[in-house]
């Protein structure tokens, strides 16, 4: 039974699944295409969208918050 479990865990730890999520998002906004499985996509999907959200607004800490999720330096 799945009671009471949300999200998928790809056979990794929390870090390794942090980390690819990290990794799909920062290739999903840099380059705009990422080639992936469907349910990495699915999995990753609402952290994009959260990062999306919050670039779009003009205060500087939450234009360095999807940066910093994503581990890249401003250009």
């Amino acid at each position: 039974m799945r009671h009471r479990v949300k999200k998928k865990h790809f056979d990794r730890t929390k870090e390794q699944r942090l980390a690819l999520y990290r990794s799909l998002a920062r290739a999903l906004i840099l380059e705009e295409r990422i080639e992936t499985s469907l349910q990495k996509a699915k999995a990753v999907r609402p952290f994009v969208e959260k990062l999306i959200t919050l670039g779009k607004k003009e205060t500087f800490l939450q234009e360095e918050g999807p940066l910093s999720f994503c581990q890249t330096k401003r250009r």
